[in-house]
């Protein structure tokens, strides 16, 4: 019985949000698209440049062997030469890991495209809320600031695409 009347406490206690709550809603929707686009960005340019440096030395391997095969029928240097390409290939691969940077930004894409569908999510129930507004906010606020902590550092192309609106940094909860 006590249950049942603190649950009918908590559904009067929400308000519905209004209109200066959904602003201060909007702010962080657009930085969380423009994270959305740069963690994009940099995670689709990250895969291109790994399999570009991965299917060049798959290439040069299969001709490697082949030239092998009947290395009478080369020149002397081009085995060496392409020995010698594809280590660095594959060493530059290894070096900057583009394979491993692209998922990590693709994962942080995701963490972004999770908060963005939940802020729609709410938005559509404005008008009867689940949770409180300060405790919405403040729960978008801290998983962004986390997302942004944990996210690999974007990459110059991606950072242009905060600095375009201006939201390299965590935005300040306190703001407005």
């Amino acid at each position: 019985m006590t249950d049942n009347n603190n649950s009918n406490l908590n559904e009067q206690s929400i308000q519905e949000w209004n209109n200066i709550e959904c602003n201060k809603l909007k702010i962080w929707f657009e930085k969380i698209k423009a994270r959305i686009r740069a963690h994009h960005s940099a995670s689709y340019w990250n895969n291109i440049i790994n399999k570009v440096f991965t299917y060049t030395s798959l290439l040069l391997s299969v001709i490697i062997s082949t030239i092998s095969l009947n290395i009478e029928d080369s020149p002397v240097w081009l085995l060496p030469a392409l020995t010698i390409t594809i280590t660095l290939i594959i060493v530059i691969n290894i070096f900057f890991n583009f394979g491993k940077y692209s998922e990590s930004h693709k994962n942080t894409k995701n963490g972004f495209s999770y908060l963005k569908q939940k802020i729609e999510t709410s938005l559509l129930q404005k008008n009867n809320p689940k949770v409180k507004f300060n405790n919405f906010i403040d729960d978008i606020s801290e998983n962004f600031n986390i997302l942004v902590k944990d996210s690999s550092r974007l990459p110059l192309y991606a950072t242009n695409i905060l600095n375009d609106i201006k939201l390299l940094e965590a935005p300040d909860p306190f703001e407005n």
